[in-house]
Order: structure tokens, then C-alpha cells, then sequence
């Protein structure tokens, strides 16, 4: 698959390693809102997000809220402040976790809002190139797995191996997930039902799972595939110049699916309506020079 607007990254030359095995970070949502109670473990939310860490030996356990800070001892941990992910990139300290990091686990409750998470997007756009990104909602079960709100790690999904869970502090449920990962976990095709949903271990994704090491994507594309084989990355704004209708009739549906997602949280949702509004009517004028030629109207 050749275009101007693409590479492909082969991965012949990475190596598979235990995901406990790279650099892991873990950042964890501590705000305010994190001290409602979790129904069916009769306790508060905060203490649901920390249990994660007992999973492996994390590098870096950072907590963040309003504010972001490394955390050395989560038994201190308390919730506080408001709902900020962005605040993880205002401190050195924990933007150097986040760089640093190769495995990034992301945990919150979900409770943000949209300007929240635009910022947060606009600061980790420059940050999705890891080896794995895992999304962890933590919550009480609503009525329907579709109405949980996943708003606040939708910046998050933009990188090429990324897994998206739910937890009530008992049961890791698969939302979703992208990439090299959704090998060995399918999203979930039935968002209606709880009971419809794949279940996960977690000690087994870090203990057992293995998954490649990363490589570095050209500055400016984005990851629209990830498999076994290759990562191919696109150039959004040399897609949205590209004039060649043959080149894009080679993607998939999943790849408009990561492209509609990359122009949501970046504001670039109305170019891209355009662009291919153009190139509709593109492929309408060539479809009717085709009947022309073909055909005698007279």
C-alpha cells in the first residue's frame, strides 16, 4: 500500500517482550470525584484505580487532578481538585514519566469535560508513539456499557496498540481495542449488555502477553494500522491534498473509522467532510464520462 501520504513501517527488525517487561507508567485519576463509593466493592473509587498497581512493578505511579505528581507511596493517595489529564504535561517531572514511559496506563473515572479533553488531546498528540496505551475507566456499572463515558481517553486511542477497559473494581471488561493488542483482545461488538462483553485478566495481559517493541513514526502521521506484519501511518494534511481518487479507494473502512476520529478531537472533522465531499463529486464526474464514452445519449 503506496501513497504519497503514507509509510509503512515494517517490523521485521522489532523484537516481542513481555508488557511488564518495558518501561511502564501509570497514571491515575485522583480527583475530587473519585471518592464515590464503588457499590459492589463497598469502596470509593480512588482505592479501585490504586489496586491496579499491585498488578506489576510499575516505574512510575503518577497521580493526577488539577495538578500532577510523581506518587512513591499510594497509601498516601487521597482524592482532591478537579479534573485535569492535561496537568500531567505542566510538570516536569510527570511529563518525563509520560515520555519516558513505553507501556502507559491511564486510569480514571471517566467524570471530565469536553474542553478538558481537547487540551488533553492537544498535548498528547506529540506522545502516542508507545508500545502500548491501556485505558482504564473505573466506575459503577451503568445500565449499558454504551452510555459509559469514554470522552476522556478518546486522545488516547489515537495510538497505533491501544486497549480499552472498564472496571467496577471486581471485573475488567473490553470496551475496546486497536492495533496489535486486539490479537489477543477483540473489541466488543454488543455494548448493551454487560454480560455480552469480554472479560479480561489483567495479571495475564502483563505477565503474559507479549507485544512489540516500538518504532519511531514520522513526525505529523498517524497510525491507521498495526499488525504482525507493519504499522502504516498517514499524513493527514497531505491526505487532504491528495487529488489521486484511486490511492484512497485502498482503505478500509476501519482506516475512515481512525481518520473521522483523529479530525473529531482535532478540530478537523469539517476539512475532512469537505475533502471527501470533493472527492464524491470527483468520482460522480468520472463515473459519468465513463457512461458517455460508453454509451450514445443522442
Amino acid at each position: 500500500m503506496t501513497s504519497s501520504y503514507l509509510v509503512t513501517i515494517p517490523k521485521a527488525e522489532l523484537k516481542l517482550k513481555t508488557v511488564k517487561d518495558f518501561i511502564t507508567g501509570i497514571f491515575i485519576d485522583n480527583s475530587g470525584s473519585t471518592s464515590s463509593q464503588l457499590v459492589s466493592i463497598k469502596k470509593n473509587i480512588l482505592e479501585a484505580e490504586l489496586s491496579i498497581c499491585h498488578v506489576t512493578q510499575f516505574d512510575y505511579v503518577v497521580l493526577w487532578n488539577t495538578l500532577a505528581k510523581l506518587c512513591t507511596n499510594i497509601q498516601t493517595a487521597t482524592p482532591e481538585g478537579g479534573t485535569s489529564p492535561s496537568a500531567i504535561f505542566y510538570n516536569e517531572l510527570t511529563k518525563e514519566a509520560y515520555t519516558k514511559s513505553d507501556v502507559i496506563v491511564f486510569v480514571t473515572d471517566g467524570a471530565i469535560d469536553n474542553t478538558s479533553v481537547t487540551q488533553f488531546a492537544i498535548y498528547t498528540k506529540d506522545y502516542l508513539n508507545k508500545a502500548l496505551v491501556i485505558c482504564i475507566i473505573v466506575n459503577d456499572k451503568l445500565s449499558k456499557p454504551s452510555q459509559i463515558n469514554v470522552s476522556v481517553v478518546a486522545p488516547l486511542m489515537m495510538a497505533s496498540n491501544v486497549l480499552c477497559l472498564f472496571y467496577d473494581g471486581e471485573i475488567f471488561y473490553i470496551l475496546s481495542s486497536k492495533g496489535y493488542i486486539s490479537q489477543y483482545y477483540k473489541s466488543s461488538d454488543d455494548l448493551t449488555d454487560y454480560q455480552k462483553l469480554t472479560t479480561l485478566n489483567i495479571n495475564e495481559l502483563f505477565h503474559n502477553i507479549k507485544i512489540y517493541e516500538y518504532t519511531k513514526i514520522p513526525d505529523g502521521y498517524i497510525t491507521i494500522r498495526d499488525n504482525e506484519q507493519d504499522i502504516i501511518a498517514i499524513d493527514f494534511n497531505k491526505f487532504l491534498n491528495n487529488k489521486n481518487l484511486d490511492s484512497i479507494l485502498n482503505l478500509t473502512e476501519n482506516d475512515w473509522k481512525t481518520l473521522i476520529q483523529y479530525g473529531k478531537i482535532n478540530n478537523k472533522l469539517y476539512e475532512l467532510r469537505i475533502y471527501v465531499s470533493h472527492m464524491k463529486n470527483e468520482s460522480i464526474k468520472i463515473e459519468k464520462e465513463k457512461l458517455k464514452s460508453n454509451f450514445n445519449f443522442k
